[in-house]
């Protein structure tokens, strides 16, 4: 696990979640701060300035998720050839067995 660069992704869903409520909840705010006529209260920029913040945390941690999910499918992948390569050589030592026992029988 040492060659890894991202976090894991268990605690990645986790804050992507908790950044998502957070997100919903201060649109919800920023809509409550908005007058129809057009008016916009003070409070406004503050939450918008938040919800830009969470937006922007959001955005990395997502990269983050995909990063942590490239890795994972590159360890598959090369577990996969490591594999291929096992079954291979298996298959290459059963056909010189077979080939021995035909000679061996005649």
């Amino acid at each position: 696990m040492g060659d890894t660069i991202a976090l894991n992704r268990r605690s990645l869903v986790e804050k992507l979640n908790q950044l998502l409520k957070e997100r919903n909840e201060l649109g919800k705010k920023m809509s409550e701060l908005r007058d129809p006529n057009g008016t916009v209260y003070p409070q406004y920029l503050d939450v918008s300035e938040r919800f830009q913040r969470v937006q922007a945390t959001l955005s990395d941690t997502r990269e983050w998720y995909t990063l942590s999910i490239q890795e994972s499918l590159d360890k598959s992948a090369r577990s996969l050839n490591r594999l291929t390569m096992a079954l291979i050589a298996l298959t290459g030592v059963l056909a010189v067995l077979t080939v021995t026992l035909a000679l061996f029988r005649i």
